[in-house]
């Protein structure tokens, strides 16, 4: 598992350095922003979708 996290460190690293910012805004970025506007995107998209199968499960 450290394996995991140490390459996932890495890569971080080298993306941070390829976009101009340092590691800790990169991952400020990632999981501060991006990560909860695509979970909340998600949940709605499931909500539509349920909400759209029970409709068609009714006719």
């Amino acid at each position: 598992m450290n394996e995991v996290f140490d390459q996932s460190v890495r890569i971080l690293q080298l993306v941070s350095e390829q976009l101009g910012m340092t590691y800790q805004e990169l991952n400020v970025w990632i999981f501060l922003i991006i990560e909860p506007i695509v979970f909340v995107i998600l949940l709605i998209k499931i909500y539509l979708l349920t909400k759209k199968l029970k409709n068609y499960e009714r006719s």
